[in-house]
């Protein structure tokens, strides 16, 4: 899955305007994330990444 994170929105007449551009852009941007994040899965790394990130997570799980 791409993920492509645009430039924050820089116009409005105001600051009040501004900061509610940037604080919808930021919302928009966590909630993308989020999903993005959610949806990874092994399958989406490279074998040395999925090695280091699975099999570290396995042996940590295998001790109390």
């Amino acid at each position: 899955m791409k993920f492509n994170v645009n430039r924050p929105p820089m116009g409005g007449d105001n600051a009040n305007q501004r900061l509610d551009r940037l604080t919808s852009w930021l919302y928009s941007l966590s909630e993308a994330l989020n999903v993005t994040l959610s949806n990874l899965g092994e399958d989406n790394f490279s074998d040395d990444a999925r090695e280091r990130i699975f099999c570290n997570k396995e042996e940590k799980n295998d001790n109390p």
